[in-house]
């Protein structure tokens, strides 16, 4: 019944790729409706429930593809390749309500070519498009996600990344350190091969947090003896390794 009245009278579980599902006038209510005025009221009664029922679906997801499905479907096709995207406000409004509201996201590997174009070109010109994200977990390695990654990174305390891909960890890894200034819990995953010449660009970062983190979760790769010595002295330092090989 909430969702009849809150989202637009039509529910997408944004979990599914089920079609969209237009509900008709649920029947206990009839006995209660005498006129337009009875269903204005009812109606704005049930918008009170707009922003719990939008916390509920959508602060914790896996995946952007939830947000995209919020769009119109003209404006999702105008984003496929060859056609120029469609750049209206007012029809992305939907997807910025949405990612409002989004505490924790997963990102993994994203193969639909329309859904980083999307939320770039969704992205308000003088706010963020996740204001209130806090927990990050991104695994796409693509270069072409950065663009969407970067502005995530400043709101962000826990971060976890794959940085299998070499273009895509020397963009991000040197920057983390400003980018994400409120970072307390970090993974880094994926196989990495170091050089040891010298410290890796993974070592440097780490010695850029004096203060330490929480928590920090070391994916497949060498750790030389002096980056341990160095953070062995976050007392609070929750520290997890991967054996390397």
């Amino acid at each position: 019944m909430i969702f009849w009245f809150v989202l637009d009278e039509k529910f997408r579980d944004p979990f599914f790729n089920a079609p969209t599902l237009y509900l008709p006038m649920p029947p206990v209510l009839l006995p209660f409706l005498h006129g337009q005025s009875s269903v204005l009221h009812l109606a704005l009664t049930c918008r009170s429930f707009h922003d719990p029922a939008l916390n509920v679906l959508y602060s914790h997801l896996r995946g952007t593809w939830p947000l995209i499905q919020s769009l119109p479907d003209e404006l999702i096709l105008s984003h496929r390749p060859p056609r120029p995207p469609v750049h209206t406000p007012e029809l992305f409004r939907p997807l910025v309500l949405r990612a409002a509201h989004v505490h924790i996201l997963f990102n993994d590997y994203c193969h639909n070519p329309i859904v980083y174009p999307c939320l770039l070109a969704s992205t308000p010109k003088d706010a963020p498009l996740f204001p209130k994200i806090r927990s990050l977990t991104w695994y796409d390695w693509s270069p072409a996600s950065i663009p969407v990654l970067s502005p995530l990174l400043p709101t962000i305390d826990t971060l976890a990344l794959d940085i299998s891909n070499d273009p895509f960890r020397k963009a991000i890894i040197p920057v983390l350190r400003t980018a994400a200034p409120c970072l307390k819990a970090l993974e880094l995953a994926g196989w990495v091969t170091t050089s040891k010449d010298g410290p890796s660009e993974i070592e440097l970062l780490l010695l850029r947090y004096p203060e330490g983190f929480a928590e920090l979760l070391i994916g497949c790769f060498h750790i030389s003896n002096s980056l341990l010595n160095a953070i062995a002295a976050w007392l609070t330092l929750n520290l997890s390794m991967c054996p390397s090989h």
